[in-house]
C-alpha cells in the first residue's frame, strides 16, 4: 500500500539571496516568442519561432512575527540589490532570478502581518547582452568535447558489462565480434554512401574517404580490441575514438556546408532501436547479448556523427534566415532522437547540453541575416532595376538572379525573391 506524501515536509522552504518568507501563492509564466509573418494576398502564414520568452515567477508571500520590521527590510534590501540572486520556490526549487517588484500591503486588523507581491524574471546568465557568435561557437566546441569524452566513458563500461554478460564469457564469442565489426563497417558504409553523393573537389574527396576507408578495414581488429590507425592518428583501440576520428576527418577535409549535410543524412540513414531494460537477464543468450552490443555500437556511432555534424554547423554559412531555421529544426530533431534512447543519465546531460548549445549559436546566427521577402511590380523589370531599386547596388543583380532563377535577366519574375538588406 503506498503512502501519501507529506506537503509539509518536502517542500523548499521559500527565500530570496538567503532572507526567508512563507508563501500564499506562487505561478509562473512560461512560453515562447514567435513573430508570426502575413504576407498581402496570401492565404498562408509563417511563425517564426525566435525562443523562449523571459520566464516570470509572481509570488504572494507574506512575513508574520513580532520582529517584522526588520524582517522586512532585510527582504526589502536583497529584492533592490544590483543583478541575480538565488530564489527558492516551494515546489521548483532554486534558480537564479532578479526580483523586478516588491509590493507591501499591511491590514490594520492583522498586525504582525505584511504580505509582500513579489514579481522575479529568471537570469539565464547570457550577460547583459546577447554575446556574439564566435561566442556560442565556442560553446559548442567545448559542449562537444565533453559528449566526446562522455561517451569514450559510457560505452566502455556497458560494452564490457554486456561482452562479459554477466561473467559468463572470459572472451566474446567470435559472432559477438563478427555483430560489431559489421555495425562499425555499416556506420563507415553510411556516411560514406552520402559522402559519394556530395560535390567535393577531387583532394578533398579522397582526404575526406581516407578515414572511413580506414574505419571500414579495421572493423574486425577494433572488434577484437586491437589497436588500428585511422588516417594520420595511430595506436587507436577504442571504438568510440575509432568512429568519431574517422567522421572528424571527413568534416575537416569537406567544406562544411557539404559536411552538415553528409552527416545529417548519414544519421538519419543509421535508424536507432528503442532502448532495452538497463541489465541483461542472466543467464543470457549470445543472441540477446549480440544484438545489445551492436545496437550499443550503433548508438555511439550515431552520436559520433551528431558531434561532427555540430561542430560542421559552426563553420556553415547560411545564406537566408530559412535555411537557419531549417538547421535548427534539423539539429533539434536529430539530437531528440538520439536522446530519445540514451539509457545513463550522464549521456543525458551532455547530449542535451551540446544540443541546446548548437541550437543557441544558430538563434543568435539567425540575428544577423536578412530576412527573406517578397516584391513585385506592374510589369516585369530587369534584375539590374530590381537591384537598384532594393539595394542602391546594381552589383547585386546576378543575386537576384541565382535567387530566383531567372532564365533572362531582362525578364525577372513576379512577384519575385529578395533579402530583406
Amino acid at each position: 500500500m503506498s503512502s501519501c506524501r507529506d506537503w509539509l515536509t518536502t517542500l523548499w522552504p521559500a527565500s530570496y539571496r538567503g532572507v526567508s518568507f512563507q508563501v500564499e501563492m506562487d505561478s509562473g509564466e512560461y512560453g515562447k516568442r514567435v513573430q508570426v509573418h502575413e504576407y498581402p494576398n496570401r492565404d498562408a502564414w509563417y511563425p517564426e519561432e525566435l525562443g523562449q520568452k523571459a520566464r516570470h515567477h509572481r509570488l504572494t508571500a507574506y512575513l508574520a512575527s513580532d520582529t517584522i520590521e526588520a524582517e522586512l527590510s532585510a527582504l526589502l534590501d536583497v529584492c533592490t540589490l544590483q543583478g541575480a540572486g538565488t530564489l527558492v520556490l516551494p515546489l521548483l526549487g532554486a534558480r537564479r532570478a532578479i526580483c523586478l517588484e516588491a509590493k507591501t500591503e499591511r491590514r490594520k486588523d492583522k498586525h504582525g502581518y505584511v504580505a509582500v507581491n513579489l514579481i522575479f524574471v529568471e537570469d539565464p546568465g547570457i550577460g547583459a547582452a546577447p554575446y556574439p557568435a564566435p561566442f556560442y561557437a565556442g560553446r559548442v566546441v567545448r559542449a562537444a568535447e565533453a559528449l566526446v569524452a562522455a561517451m569514450e566513458t559510457a560505452f566502455a563500461s556497458q560494452y564490457e558489462a554486456l561482452t562479459s554478460a554477466g561473467g559468463l564469457f572470459s572472451r566474446p564469442p567470435d559472432h559477438i565480434i563478427a555483430a560489431v565489426a559489421g555495425e562499425i563497417e555499416t556506420i563507415a558504409a553510411a556516411v560514406e554512401a552520402e559522402r559519394v553523393s556530395a560535390s567535393l573537389a577531387t583532394r578533398s574527396a579522397a582526404e575526406a574517404a581516407q578515414g572511413l576507408i580506414d574505419l571500414y578495414a579495421a572493423a574486425p581488429a577494433l572488434a577484437e580490441g586491437d589497436v588500428v590507425p585511422i588516417g594520420t592518428s595511430v595506436d587507436i583501440a577504442s571504438i568510440p575514438a575509432a568512429i568519431m576520428t574517422a567522421v572528424t576527418a571527413f568534416r575537416v577535409a569537406a567544406a562544411p556546408n557539404a559536411a552538415a549535410k553528409v552527416l545529417k543524412h548519414a544519421a538519419a540513414a543509421l535508424p536507432l532501436e528503442s532502448p532495452a531494460a538497463a541489465t541483461l537477464t542472466i543467464p543470457a543468450t549470445t543472441g540477446v547479448v549480440a544484438h545489445r552490443v551492436a545496437d550499443l555500437v550503433r548508438r555511439t556511432g550515431v552520436t559520433a556523427i551528431a558531434t561532427a555534424y555540430s561542430e560542421a554547423i559552426v563553420d556553415v554559412i547560411f545564406e537566408t534566415r530559412s535555411a537557419a531555421i531549417q538547421a535548427r529544426a534539423d539539429v533539434a530533431d536529430l539530437f531528440d532522437g538520439i536522446i530519445a534512447v540514451a539509457t545513463r543519465q550522464e549521456e543525458l546531460q551532455v547530449l542535451i547540453g551540446l544540443r541546446n548549445a548548437v541550437i543557441e549559436f544558430i538563434s543568435r546566427t539567425i540575428t544577423d541575416l536578412a530576412p527573406v521577402i517578397e516584391v513585385s511590380a506592374s510589369r516585369s523589370m530587369p534584375s539590374v532595376w530590381w537591384a537598384y531599386r532594393l539595394y542602391a547596388d546594381a552589383a547585386r543583380a546576378e543575386e537576384l538572379i541565382a535567387r530566383n532563377g531567372a532564365s533572362h535577366p531582362s525578364f525577372m519574375p513576379s512577384p519575385l525573391e529578395a533579402l530583406a538588406r
